[in-house]
């Protein structure tokens, strides 16, 4: 069976040298992320490389859970969150695959600039971070690391993150448009094999790359174009989709959270509460009806609700 050449996480190791190599290329998936919200055009760019660089993130760590990556600033660009889980093969023998969501948020009372170039978020940030959290179910534990945004580049402070908080030198390309969100990931991974050589060609190689190869060539033709003069070994891969959890149920036990007084006043107000989903844009509406039936449930049942 062949594999796709897109949505898939493609992952190699220089044989007898500890550098790990990841590439991939979204298409129907990041179309679909980005076509399922309303986006401010010039975030489009900015979002995808984020989308990309999450997914290379979560492929390369092992969790059972949800990744976010969380970016804050006061300056446009407000917030922008990606989130990445584990989602169960179709088949048993199959890889899970990686359901991708993700959001911005432009500030409203600041004009994005007019033109925003390669990974350069410049003018688009002010007193920002990037926060990395992860939630495993194994343990149902959350684990977070805040690094601080480097040279205005996505690319820079994942690099840092990496290598503050996960000890792997690394490197990373990213690019994106409205059609395509790619990415390129090489990391030093711990071992003494011939490492400084492999690592630092590696890199010299990677570094002739272009955003137009990366967004057009399939992650295998972009391999074989950077890299074929090494003796490559293939690892497993993820495949990648788009893929958000929302759904009413979710949207009630957060009504039934901010308690019957409180759902009962915006009711008498508005008529409805209306709850729209920031990742898909699904609304979600519950009248004075729907309402008395969550709380008359919550009461029968005597227990508490979480939200997932």
């Amino acid at each position: 069976m062949n594999k796709p050449m897109t949505d898939h996480v493609f992952c190699y190791l220089i044989d007898g040298a500890p550098v790990r190599i990841q590439c991939l290329r979204l298409t129907d998936a990041w179309r679909a992320l980005h076509a399922a919200q309303d986006i401010e055009p010039g975030l489009v760019p900015t979002l995808g490389r984020s989308v990309a660089a999450t997914a290379l993130l979560a492929t390369s760590i092992k969790f059972d859970g949800r990744l976010s990556v969380q970016l804050q600033s006061a300056g446009p660009l407000q917030l922008l969150l990606c989130q990445a889980v584990r989602r169960n093969a179709a088949h048993a023998d199959g890889p899970a695959s990686l359901g991708l969501r993700a959001m911005a948020r432009a500030a409203s009372d600041q004009p994005l600039p007019r033109v925003i170039e390669g990974d350069s978020m410049a003018g688009l940030l002010r007193d920002a971070h990037l926060a990395v959290t992860l939630e495993n179910r194994r343990d149902d534990k959350r684990y977070q690391g805040i690094t601080p945004v480097v040279d205005d580049s996505l690319a820079r402070s994942f690099e840092h993150y990496f290598d503050q908080s996960e000890q792997l030198p690394t490197k990373l390309w990213l690019a994106a448009d409205e059609h395509t969100a790619a990415g390129l990931m090489i990391q030093r991974l711990p071992g003494d094999a011939g490492n400084g050589e492999a690592w630092n060609r590696a890199g010299h190689l990677a570094a002739t790359l272009t955003d137009r190869e990366l967004i057009e060539l399939d992650p295998p033709a972009l391999i074989h174009r950077l890299f074929h003069q090494e003796d490559l070994r293939e690892l497993p891969g993820r495949p990648a989709e788009f893929h958000c959890p929302c759904s009413r149920a979710r949207v009630a036990t957060m009504l039934v959270s901010l308690g019957r007084e409180e759902v009962d006043a915006i009711i008498a107000e508005r008529g409805e509460v209306e709850v729209n989903c920031e990742f898909c844009g699904t609304r979600y509406a519950f009248d004075d009806v729907d309402a008395a039936a969550l709380f008359v449930a919550e009461q029968a049942g005597g227990g508490s609700r979480t939200i997932q």
